[in-house]
């Protein structure tokens, strides 16, 4: 049997009641399979949850579990960014919630997280530098992920706030996760694709079958901004992979900026036709990449050359600050 599966999973940024009284999302279509749980006591939100797991109306597809999973209290970003400068760690790293679903579908069941980790966030308010921080928050984040990735139950993860280009080429993305989350093993989807230069694509063979069916392995989906898809390799369906290659594509529209991707899912004796998004329902700030050139040879700063070049460039710069001058330019 053939299961259609949309999920749309993510931080709304606000109750979902007023995302579907937009009328962006139709609620003849979409029902909510899980949210935090929210409350006074639990986080600085008191009861306003904007963390959602939202999927689409079958018959064939149930709740079966939902759970908000955090430790302590959700605290403010100003708040978590005090207590790692001053190394009182939280027991928290991020302003939100984990929050997971399990979902029964015809004889089988997926289990889906979506978090934003605030790694992004937390980037931005430190000058987009990777400063100890940073590098704090992003190590405990990783911590969180290692227990995520690694439980049996998860077949899907949304992330939100991960990264940013900076933490991305650092520290989150897939060489630097195979090398730090070292029991589990990462592949980047897109490089499954035939239009990719041969250096740089993965062939779809018995190695990669072999691959995907060892339970650690986890497939990027898709990626962008921060906002991204991770699937158990061992639960897609290979022969569907063959031939239907991973399908992505990217909303920027302002307040739904959603990644999404399309992919062929086997389980137990169901097939699945996932359609699945992870939102942040946030402006983009985009973080800029770090310079190559920051790596420091000498003391006044860069290799021989480089300093040749700069020697040159504001030699140039003074000689035409000259001509203009003399010509009454400036």
């Amino acid at each position: 049997m053939v299961v259609r599966l949309d999920i749309l999973a993510g931080d709304f940024n606000k109750n979902i009641i007023d995302v579907i009284n937009s009328g962006e999302l139709s609620k003849a279509l979409w029902t909510v399979a899980c949210k935090t749980n929210e409350t006074n006591s639990n986080s600085y939100r008191n009861n306003n949850s904007i963390d959602y797991i939202l999927i689409n109306k079958d018959k064939h597809i149930k709740v079966e579990e939902c759970n908000s999973i955090w430790n302590g209290k959700l605290q403010k970003e100003k708040d978590l960014t005090e207590r790692y400068r001053n190394g009182n760690f939280p027991e928290h790293p991020s302003d939100h919630g984990i929050l997971y679903a399990k979902l029964n579908l015809h004889n089988t069941s997926l289990g889906v997280v979506t978090w934003n980790v605030m790694t992004q966030g937390l980037l931005r308010t430190q000058g987009h530098r990777i400063n100890k921080i940073v590098h704090e928050q992003l190590n405990h984040v990783l911590y969180h992920l290692n227990n995520i990735f690694n439980s049996t139950n998860i077949d899907i993860v949304c992330l939100q706030e991960f990264g940013g280009v900076a933490v991305w080429d650092r520290h989150y993305n897939i060489p630097s996760l195979n090398k730090q989350l070292h029991n589990l093993n990462f592949i980047n989807g897109s490089r499954l694709h035939p239009e990719r230069p041969t250096h740089r694509q993965i062939k779809i063979d018995d190695k990669l079958k072999h691959e995907l069916s060892n339970p650690n392995t986890w497939v990027l989906v898709n990626n962008n901004l921060g906002r991204v898809i991770f699937v158990r390799g061992n639960i897609i369906d290979f022969e569907k992979l063959r031939t239907v290659n991973i399908s992505r594509w990217n909303d920027t529209q302002s307040g739904r900026q959603t990644t999404f991707g399309n992919i062929y899912l086997h389980k137990g004796n169901t097939s699945i036709n996932l359609s699945i998004g992870s939102r942040h329902s946030q402006y983009d700030v985009e973080t800029p990449a770090l310079a190559h050139s920051t790596k420091v040879s000498k003391a006044e700063g860069g290799s021989k050359k480089s300093r040749k070049r700069k020697r040159y460039l504001f030699k140039k710069s003074r000689k035409l600050r000259k001509f203009r001058k003399s010509r009454k330019l400036i």
